[in-house]
C-alpha cells in the first residue's frame, strides 16, 4: 500500500472513530453517567490515528513535521493542509 492511501485511511479513520467517541462521551453526560475512562482512551486512539495521518501528509507534500498539529482541529484542520504546495518536487 502507498503511502497516500495510508494517509488518507489513517485521516479518515481516526475521525469516524472520534466521531463515534464523541457520540458516546456526549450520551453518558445526557443520561447522567458521565465520563468515562474508555472514553479516553478511545478518543485517545482517534487523536493518535488522524494526528500520525497528518504527519504522513504532511511529509509526502515537503513540508515539517509541525504542520501535523492541524490535525488536531479535525475535520477543519483537513482544508488548509490539502491546500499546501507540494514542496517534495
Amino acid at each position: 500500500m502507498n503511502r497516500s492511501a495510508v494517509r488518507t485511511l489513517l485521516v479518515i479513520l481516526g475521525m469516524f472513530v472520534f466521531m463515534i467517541a464523541n457520540g458516546s462521551i456526549q450520551a453518558g453526560i445526557l443520561y447522567g453517567s458521565g465520563l468515562a475512562p474508555e472514553h479516553l482512551v478511545v478518543f485517545s486512539i482517534s487523536a493518535a490515528l488522524s494526528l500520525y495521518g497528518f504527519y504522513v501528509w504532511a511529509r509526502l507534500k515537503g513540508r515539517h513535521w509541525a504542520w501535523m498539529l492541524l490535525g488536531l482541529t479535525s475535520p477543519l484542520g483537513t482544508v488548509p493542509i490539502s491546500l499546501l504546495k507540494d514542496k517534495s518536487r
